[in-house]
């Protein structure tokens, strides 16, 4: 082996190791019910915010499963991802046609497989409603965003008017936190 490859093989060997500690919050490990924490705040921050999911969530094959975006052929698969810089502390749920609820929380997405045809996704946060509609045929995937603004002294949610493929790209720095067929 000539010095330049061993130099060459040294330096991916630590750029590999030292990009490690840089890895996305999806991939930290859940906790030991199998619920994930969020947490905000970092460094010299006297308080962290920790937000866990009240279940236990698919495993990390799942969730690299799904971030293939492979259609079900027989249902309209729905991401909703939550991820948003204002965006740190509160469990949103989303209710798909009035009757299934999931919770979302920060940094994080849920898959849906749903019947082909017309859906409405709500959020429903403190007496406040935001509905989106979304339409599709067996095969469709539809992807939508939660955009939140969350303050000391108030917070909203609403539907993003993100472009899917910015939203596809969220999803692939989130974490799947429910991964549920409503069929």
């Amino acid at each position: 082996m000539t010095r330049t490859v061993r130099i060459a093989a040294l330096a991916l060997g630590l750029a590999t190791l030292f990009s490690a500690g840089c890895a996305s919050r999806w991939e930290q490990p859940t906790e030991q019910d199998g619920s994930w924490c969020y947490w905000f705040g970092r460094g010299q921050a006297k308080q962290r915010t920790q937000t866990c999911t009240p279940h236990p969530v698919p495993d990390l094959q799942t969730d690299l499963q799904a971030k293939t975006f492979t259609p079900a052929a027989d249902a309209v698969t729905v991401y909703v991802v939550r991820r948003s810089m204002d965006d740190y502390r509160y469990r949103v749920p989303v209710l798909v046609d009035g009757t299934h609820s999931v919770d979302t929380i920060p940094g994080s997405y849920v898959r849906l497989k749903l019947q082909p045809g017309a859906h409405k996704l709500s959020i429903a946060w403190r007496g406040q409603v935001s509905e989106q509609t979304i339409a599709g045929n067996a095969g469709d995937i539809r992807l939508l965003q939660v955009a939140g603004l969350s303050t000391d002294q108030d917070s909203q949610f609403s539907w993003s008017d993100k472009t899917a493929d910015d939203t596809r790209q969220r999803v692939l720095k989130a974490k799947l936190i429910r991964d549920l067929d409503l069929r």
